[in-house]
């Protein structure tokens, strides 16, 4: 591949405009990951916020951002886990970056683990997962939305729930995470 050339993930034209981490899903970051998410660790959020306020400050802190929208997880999910880890990310970078939390989205379909799915069946799969809920489609807008999750994996999950804030009237869409 010629020095400054685009993979071809990096040239597929996406919902959202940009996607930045904090750091590489490896190592100790993807364990602390995995035991925030999986384990219920919650007292992890002090470190991930920390990661994610890394890459704010490094990705996005000179961008007019309007919204922190934390990916959704299904209600069952919801349920089973106690928290949106998400959402807790959102929650403790808008404490930092002053910038408001507006859980726009929505998951509309409950579907099996996505780590065995390459991006096309991820694709498939959550095409019609995430909408924007309508009692926030005017707050989204004209608007400039930062999506926040934990973990950018094939970019499917950004994708699904940036064409549904686009589809919702939002101007602009990037998305953060602790790990790719």
């Amino acid at each position: 591949m010629p020095l400054f050339s685009r993979c071809p993930e990096c040239m597929r034209e996406t919902s959202f405009l940009m996607a930045r981490s904090y750091g590489k899903y490896e190592g100790v970051l993807r364990d602390l990951l995995h035991r925030f998410k999986f384990t219920r660790e919650q007292e992890l959020i002090s470190v991930l916020g920390h990661c994610i306020n890394e890459a704010w400050n490094r990705h996005f802190a000179d961008r007019q951002i309007d919204w922190l929208v934390p990916v959704p997880v299904h209600p069952d999910r919801l349920r089973e886990r106690g928290y949106n880890q998400a959402e807790m990310l959102a929650l403790h970078l808008s404490s930092y970056s002053n910038i408001p939390v507006l859980s726009a989205l929505q998951r509309t379909a409950h579907l099996k683990g996505q780590v065995t799915r390459d991006r096309q069946e991820r694709l498939k799969a959550l095409q019609s997962a995430y909408v924007c809920h309508s009692i926030h489609q005017s707050q989204v807008q004209e608007q400039r939305i930062l999506l926040v999750d934990d973990i950018y994996t094939t970019g499917s999950t950004s994708e699904a729930c940036a064409r549904a804030l686009r589809l919702a009237g939002a101007t602009e869409v990037y998305v953060i995470t602790v790990a790719r």
